[in-house]
């Protein structure tokens, strides 16, 4: 629908009906841009094949969306925002003009093509065209870069925070050994910030390629394989003015218990009751302020013959008095944490049932679809998609609890094997990868939320997607290499997710895989995750993480930096 004034200014409250009204009875049909219609919040553009959607949410804040017979954009993962807001609008025969009171964009019909502005600070990026390839079945939008913008972001990753000449891959992937060099970890979010102060997020969990100058160091490229297309343009005039409204898009991170940001001990693994028991206690007969313990696998499982992932229970041959054991923690002050996967081997004692009520992840006859070797065994995989397997889940931690559980272990949320055969309730598992570890946050969070109100939820996550901590999430770097190249990319990658509004991103102090003793590497990790979020020294058993297992030296430098935390920790957590 169009006008024959070449200026509009769209209005508010009862005047806009009588608009419409008028506009219509005026309207001209020979004008050109048929495809723009008048509306209070949104502008609609076609471009001959399909259709581009173009809102304001806030002053700063623009969603961009494109739909044709096969892209879809009706999705929102990240966002939380999705009231728009009214914008004026004008339009002359080759641009349309849509302005709030602190961005103008000026949109060209064709090619299409959309240029921000900042009123204040002027021009910020231009493009954000869709085009799709049938024959590689990639649906991409199109950027051009300024010639000394710098680009950050994209999550998870151990490479420096500027990843402009980079082609990156989105898709969380499990990196065994991770460190310095590997381009793809486990928490990667589709979210860059410009030095120029502008964000794009794109809302879509599907796995892409994001060529951010590499291919032509003049554009920026993300290309889905499908999935939701939509992107929102995020403006700021600093950046942590930048941060504040992004964070208003995607949501907050909730404060976590107190207890999350003392000190945290975990291993690879305590095999028994009696051995957990052991080990805390020396830690705290040796003068470390023990907030937590976490549980590996072995607390479910045999370690004699461990091919029971998914019992998410006890073992009662090795922790014969489990809720004895978590009292006594809890009288020493100290949390206790378990695992927990989504995925349940064969023989776990909830397979069945899980096949039984249909809860599985199929392939693309409908039949469930298995990994035949995953760690222990053949293992299906949990559909966290599915409101039925988000009840039965919660119903299961809801079990857990009653043993007097504080917090949890998501780990493997990726999903560490995804294989691309796999068919959810809503999407191949290429087209829902991302946003996994999300839902699975989700379901944790809104749990909480509705039947224990009272207690901040606390969820070790090791993948997520843009705005997952909002439910909470402390997530950590994966399974880091124990080496100096492993500690060198931690700063980096808790900067780039700090970025995307995410708080508590952490590491492995010390390290957790590979490498050879080193006390310097030990010491040094220690003394650096003092400073950081959440402190958690986590390893394979080969190389005990606990300080108790280190010299005496080792043990005196680290002892004053953990107190060091304990006192500051009244200005942290305020």
């Amino acid at each position: 629908m169009t006008t024959h004034h070449s200026s509009l200014t769209i209005v508010k409250g009862d005047c806009l009906d009588h608009l419409k009204e008028f506009i219509v009875a005026n309207i001209n049909q020979d004008m050109p841009y048929s495809s723009q219609k008048l509306a209070a919040e949104a502008l609609n553009i076609t471009d001959g094949t399909g259709s581009y959607t173009i809102v304001a949410l806030t002053n700063d804040i623009v969603k961009i969306s494109y739909q044709n017979g096969i892209a879809q954009a009706d999705k929102q993962y990240a966002a939380i925002l999705n009231e728009p807001i009214n914008w004026q609008i004008e339009e002359d025969d080759q641009v349309i003009v849509a302005q709030t009171e602190s961005l103008k964009l000026e949109i060209q019909r064709t090619p299409f093509s959309i240029k921000f502005y900042d009123l204040e600070g002027g021009f910020k990026l231009q493009g954000g065209a869709f085009s799709q390839d049938a024959e590689q079945a990639t649906a991409t939008f199109k950027f051009k870069l300024q010639e000394s913008e710098a680009m950050y972001g994209m999550g998870s990753r151990g490479m420096e925070l500027n990843r402009r000449g980079h082609e990156l891959l989105y898709y969380n992937s499990h990196e065994p050994g991770n460190g310095m060099g590997h381009m793809v970890m486990n928490y990667s979010i589709p979210h860059l910030m410009s030095s120029e102060q502008y964000m794009l997020l794109f809302d879509n969990p599907a796995k892409a390629l994001v060529d951010i100058g590499k291919t032509d160091k003049e554009a920026l490229e993300y290309k889905s394989e499908g999935g939701n297309m939509v992107y929102y343009f995020i403006n700021g005039r600093s950046f942590q003015e930048l941060i504040q409204n992004f964070t208003a898009l995607v949501g907050k991170q909730p404060l976590p218990p107190l207890w999350a940001l003392g000190y945290i001990q975990s291993r690879f693994g305590y095999k028994t009751q009696e051995e957990a028991t052991q080990e805390l206690d020396k830690l705290l007969e040796a003068g470390y302020p023990v907030d937590a313990l976490v549980l590996d696998l072995y607390w479910f499982s045999d370690h004699e013959r461990p091919k029971c992932m998914g019992n998410l229970d006890f073992n009662q041959k090795h922790w014969p008095k489990p809720q004895e054991m978590i009292q006594y923690f809890a009288s020493k002050g100290v949390k206790t944490i378990p695992i927990t996967e989504p995925f349940f081997t064969t023989n776990s004692d909830h397979y069945e049932d899980l096949i039984a009520k249909d809860l599985l992840v199929k392939n693309k006859d409908g039949e469930v679809r298995t990994i035949p070797e995953f760690f222990w065994g053949e293992a299906g995989l949990l559909d966290i998609f599915k409101p039925e397997a988000k009840t039965w889940m919660w119903e299961r931690y809801k079990f857990m609890k009653q043993y007097g559980f504080d917090g949890w272990w998501v780990d493997l949320c990726e999903p560490e094997v995804h294989p691309e055969d796999m068919v959810h309730v809503n999407g191949t598992a290429n087209e829902v990868h991302g946003v996994f570890g999300h839902e699975w946050a989700k379901m944790l969070y809104e749990g909480y939320q509705a039947e224990y109100p009272d207690e901040r939820v606390f969820q070790l996550s090791r993948a997520g997607f843009a705005g997952s901590h909002r439910f909470g999430v402390v997530p950590w770097s994966g399974d880091v290499r124990r080496s100096w190249p492993g500690l060198k990319a931690q700063p980096l990658i808790m900067l780039s997710v700090g970025f995307s509004g995410i708080g508590y991103m952490h590491s492995d102090t010390g390290g957790f895989i590979y490498g050879e003793k080193d006390s310097e590497l030990y010491t040094r990790w220690m003394q650096y995750s003092v400073f950081t979020p959440v402190v958690r020294p986590h390893a394979s058993d080969e190389i005990y993480p606990e300080p108790t297992f280190w010299e005496e030296e080792v043990q005196n430098n680290i002892k004053p930096f953990l107190q060091l935390r304990y006192q500051l920790l009244p200005y942290n957590y305020t």
